[in-house]
């Protein structure tokens, strides 16, 4: 499994995000997914989230589209992308989403 990454959130916030998720992933219905961000207790001011993902691993790929899908249906805006390879693409990312929240979709390793 890829590696979630939440150090942008206050602690109540990632808790309210990770039981989110959790709760989406072990049941099959999807009343929970259909309310909205502010409705959970997030502010209209959310910040984007930015999943990025080893595309080339199949089983992150289905994952990463997942927490996009969950995202979304909360009212999230969501941007998923390929994994930066370089220091370069890693500053290129953190200037043009300075404000977003990122999760970390992969293993670490090209």
């Amino acid at each position: 499994m890829g590696k979630l990454c939440m150090n942008s959130l206050k602690h109540s916030t990632k808790q309210t995000l990770g039981q989110l998720l959790i709760r989406s992933f072990r049941s099959n219905e999807h009343a929970c997914l259909t309310r909205s961000a502010e409705s959970l207790g997030f502010s209209k001011s959310m910040p984007r989230a930015v999943i990025l993902t080893d595309f080339h691993r199949e089983s992150f790929t289905i994952i990463g589209h997942l927490y996009m899908e969950t995202f979304q249906r909360i009212g999230l805006e969501v941007s998923h992308l390929s994994t930066p390879v370089s220091q370069e693409e890693r500053r290129a990312l953190s200037e043009e989403f300075k404000d977003s929240l990122f999760f970390h979709n992969t293993v670490g390793k090209s």
